[in-house]
C-alpha cells in the first residue's frame, strides 16, 4: 500500500494459484510416468511433454503475479519531482515544446505548486529522447554561484570556472550539442540571468515562480491552474496510479473469496457519496497540482473524513494563502501520525533545512537505519517529507506546524547529526588524495549543499570546525576560492578562540596568494592575537609561507621548525607536509642564497639543494608508508626541481613522469598539466 487505506496496489496473481498449477502438473507427470513405464516409448514422451508444458505454463503465470505496471521513466539526475501521469497540462507540455523549439530558450513560469516543474520536465523529455543528452539542475535555495556550480558539475566541466566566464563555457559545451539543460524550481531571475541566452541547436528551459518579464527577451509558456473536473481527478488518485491492464481484471475471478477485500472508504467512494461538497471542494480548492495532491493523500490516509468534514475545516481556516489553510487541516490531522513519526518530524525542524541521507536522519534520531527508513516511509505517504533521489527534506505544511522537542533532546539530536557528517566530511577528505578519489569527489559533490548550511550555524562548534577543515580541502582541490574565503570567514565568526585564529590564518593564505601582502599580514596578525597558548601548527606554516614572500629564509625555516615542535605525535600527513616545506626552503637558498651571505657560494647552493633532496625523500618515505597519493606526488615532482637545478636532467625527467601519473591517479589535472610543463621545459 503506497499510501493510507484508500490507496490500492495493481491487482497480482495470486502466488497460490501459480504453486497450484506447477504441483498439479507435476503430479501430473509423475501419474503419466508411471502408466508410460506399462505403454512404452510414446507414453514417455507424452509424459515429459507434459511436464515441460506444465514447468512452462508455471513460470509464466509467476511471471504475471510478479509483472508490476509500467511506471513513467524517472528524468536522470537528482530530482525531487514524481513524474505520475499528469492531469490537464497537455497544452502547457505541446506549448512550452512549441516555443523551445522556435527560440531554443524558453521560461515555464507560474506560481509555487502549480506544476511548473511537471510541465517543464515532460517538455524536457519530448525535445530530447536520449537520457544522455538532458540534464536537471534543481535551482532550490541556491544563489547565482551555486547554481552556476551545479550546472558546471552537471555538464561535465571544471568548476574552478565558476566566475564570469563560466556562461560562455557552457554555452560553448552545449552549442551543436542538440542536448537540453533544464534550470528548475527558479524563485529570483538573479539565479538564471547569466545563461537564460539562446543556443544554436541545444535547448535551455528555466521552470520556477517568475512574474512576466523576469527575464527580457525570453519566451514564456504560462501554467495555469486546475479545472474542478480536472482537480477532482487529480484529488482522486494523488498517487498517479497507473490503471490496472485489463488482462489482470480479467484474472480477479480467479482470486479466492477469503482473500482481502478492497479497503474501504477510498476517495471515490467519498467523493461519490457527497457530490456536492465534493464540487464546492474542487471549484474553491482544488485548483494547484501539488496542494490537490497533498490533500488527496492526506484525505487517503484518513478514511473516516468524509468530504463535507474537510470542507469544514478549510471553511474554518484563517483566509489566507490555499497552502496556508490545508496547513491548517494538516494540523487538525496531525493526531495520526505516530508518536516516533513526530518526533522525528520535530527533529527535522531543528536542522538547517535541506534534503538528508537517510542515514544522517538516522544519525538525527538516534535510530538503526532501518527503523529510520520505515519512519521516513510513512512520513513520505502523509506527504509530511519530501522523499527523492536527492535525499529526505521536510515539506513546507510540516515545517509550519510548530512541532517542539525538549531543549536537552534538541541539543543531543544535532549533536549526533553534525558529528555523522564531520566523521564522513573527513574521512572523504583524507580520500581526496588517495586512489579512492572519486568515491570522495561523488559524496562532496551529492552532500556539498548540506555541509555549507551546516557550517552556517553556531553550534556545535568542535564538529563545526572538523566540517569545514573537510570543505577547505574540498574546495582547494576543485580551485573554489570563494567558497574558501566564505568558510574561513564562517570560521572568524566562530566564537572560540582557536577556530577564529584557524580562520584568520587561512584567509592570511588566499590574501598571500592573491599578492595582497597588508591583508595577509593583517590576518596574521589577528590570528596570533587568538592563538591559543600551545600554538598552532597552521599558524607556524603561515608565519613561514609569509616569511618565504618576504624572501626571509632564515625566518622561514625557524617557523617550520615551530611548526613541527607544535604538531601532535601521529600527525603523519602533516609532517609530510612540514618535510616538503623544508625541502622548498633549502632550495630557495641554494637558488640565490636570499638572506644569507656564503663564502664559498657553490659549495652552499650545493648543499642546500642536497638538504632540499633529503627532505623531499624523507617526505615521500613518510607518504609511502601511509598511501598518500597527493603526499607521494607532491614530493617526487619537488625531487625532479631538485635533480634539474642539479644539472640531472633525464633523472629529472623521470620523477616528473611519476609525479604527473601520480596527480592523474587521484584526479588532480592541475598537478599533472604542471608536470607536463616541468617536462617540456627541460627538453627545451
Amino acid at each position: 500500500m503506497i499510501g493510507g487505506s484508500g490507496a490500492r496496489r495493481p491487482l497480482r496473481i495470486g502466488s497460490r494459484l501459480t504453486g497450484s498449477v506447477a504441483l498439479a502438473g507435476g503430479a501430473t507427470a509423475f501419474v503419466l510416468d508411471v502408466t508410460a513405464n506399462q505403454i512404452g516409448a510414446l507414453g514417455q514422451r507424452v509424459s515429459w511433454t507434459f511436464t515441460v508444458l506444465c514447468t512452462a505454463g508455471a513460470v509464466a503465470m509467476w511471471a504475471l503475479a510478479h509483472r508490476e505496471p509500467p511506471m513513467p521513466e524517472i528524468v536522470e539526475r537528482r530530482s525531487l519531482t514524481d513524474r505520475s501521469p499528469l492531469v490537464g497540462r497537455e497544452d502547457a507540455i505541446d506549448e512550452t515544446v512549441r516555443k523551445a523549439r522556435a527560440h531554443r530558450c524558453v521560461l515555464v513560469r507560474g506560481p509555487r505548486g502549480i506544476g511548473t516543474s511537471a510541465v517543464a520536465i515532460e517538455a524536457l523529455l519530448s525535445l530530447v529522447p536520449a537520457p544522455g543528452q538532458r540534464h536537471w539542475v534543481d535551482a532550490f535555495g541556491q544563489d547565482e554561484r551555486e547554481i552556476r556550480l551545479s550546472v558546471l558539475r552537471t555538464l561535465g566541466l571544471p568548476v574552478a570556472h565558476a566566475g564570469d566566464g563560466s556562461a560562455d563555457l557552457i554555452a560553448n559545451r552545449l552549442h551543436n550539442s542538440g542536448e537540453a539543460l533544464l534550470i528548475d524550481n527558479v524563485t529570483d531571475p538573479g539565479q538564471v540571468r547569466w545563461l537564460a541566452r539562446p543556443i544554436s541547436k541545444a535547448y535551455v528551459i528555466v521552470a520556477g515562480d517568475l512574474g512576466p518579464d523576469d527575464l527580457r527577451g525570453v519566451a514564456e509558456a504560462s501554467v495555469g491552474g486546475l479545472t474542478p473536473g480536472e482537480g477532482l481527478e487529480l484529488f482522486c488518485n494523488p498517487y498517479g496510479l497507473v490503471p490496472v491492464p485489463g488482462f489482470r481484471r480479467r484474472w480477479r475471478r480467479l482470486r479466492r473469496p477469503h482473500r482481502r477485500p478492497p479497503p474501504p472508504n477510498t476517495i471515490e467512494e467519498r467523493v461519490a457519496a457527497e457530490p456536492g461538497p465534493a464540487a464546492e471542494l474542487a471549484r474553491n480548492y482544488l485548483l494547484l497540482p501539488r496542494v490537490v495532491k497533498e490533500a488527496g493523500r492526506v484525505f487517503d490516509a484518513n478514511p473516516d473524513l468524509p468530504v463535507s468534514e474537510l470542507l469544514g475545516l478549510l471553511r474554518q481556516s484563517a483566509p489566507s494563502e490555499l497552502s496556508d489553510r490545508f496547513r491548517d487541516v494538516f494540523r487538525s490531522l496531525l493526531a495520526g501520525v505516530p508518536k516516533e513519526g513526530r518526533r522525528l518530524l520535530a527533529l527535522m525542524t531543528i536542522v538547517p533545512y535541506a534534503a538528508y541521507e537517510v542515514t544522517a536522519l538516522a544519525a538525527l534520531a538516534g535510530w538503526p537505519v532501518a527503523r529510520a527508513d520505515a519512519c521516513l516511509s510513512d512520513l513520505a505517504a502523509r506527504t509530511l517529507v519530501h522523499r527523492g533521489p536527492g535525499g529526505v527534506r521536510l515539506s513546507e505544511q510540516a515545517g509550519a506546524l510548530g512541532l517542539d522537542t525538549g531543549r536537552r533532546s534538541r541539543a543531543r539530536a544535532r549533536r549526533r547529526l553534525f558529528t555523522y557528517y564531520a566523521e564522513l566530511a573527513a574521512e572523504h577528505a583524507d580520500r581526496l588524495g588517495t586512489e579512492r578519489y572519486a568515491e570522495a569527489r561523488t559524496w562532496f559533490a551529492a552532500s556539498d549543499a548540506v555541509l555549507k548550511r551546516l557550517t552556517r550555524e553556531d553550534d556545535p562548534t568542535d564538529e563545526i570546525v572538523a566540517i569545514a577543515d573537510a570543505l577547505e580541502v574540498w574546495y582547494a582541490q576543485e580551485g573554489r576560492n570563494p567558497e574558501r574565503e566564505a568558510v574561513a570567514r564562517t570560521l572568524v565568526e566562530l566564537e572560540t578562540e582557536p577556530a577564529a585564529s584557524v580562520g584568520h590564518l587561512r584567509l592570511a593564505a588566499m590574501a598571500r596568494t592573491r599578492g595582497d601582502a597588508d591583508t595577509a599580514a593583517g590576518h596574521l596578525h589577528q590570528a596570533t592575537a587568538l592563538m591559543p597558548p600551545r600554538g598552532l601548527p597552521q599558524w607556524h606554516t603561515e608565519a613561514a609561507l609569509q616569511s618565504l614572500h618576504r624572501d626571509d629564509l632564515p625566518a622561514a625555516r625557524d617557523d617550520i621548525e615551530r611548526c613541527i615542535a607544535a604538531r601532535p605525535p601521529g600527525d603523519a600527513r602533516g609532517r609530510i607536509g612540514d618535510e616538503i616545506n623544508l625541502g622548498v626552503v633549502a632550495t630557495r637558498e641554494g637558488e640565490g642564497a636570499y638572506g644569507v651571505e656564503p663564502s664559498e657560494p657553490e659549495k652552499h647552493r650545493a648543499e642546500s639543494l642536497e638538504r632540499a633532496y633529503r627532505h623531499f625523500i624523507q617526505a615521500l618515505d613518510l607518504a609511502e608508508d601511509i598511501g598518500e597519493i597527493s603526499g607521494q606526488a607532491h614530493a617526487r615532482e619537488m625531487i625532479g626541481v631538485v635533480l634539474a637545478r642539479q644539472q640531472r636532467t633525464q633523472a629529472a625527467l623521470r620523477e616528473w613522469q611519476a609525479a604527473g601519473e601520480l596527480w592523474a591517479r587521484i584526479g588532480d589535472e592541475a598537478g599533472r598539466r604542471r608536470c607536463d610543463r616541468h617536462r617540456a621545459t627541460a627538453h627545451a
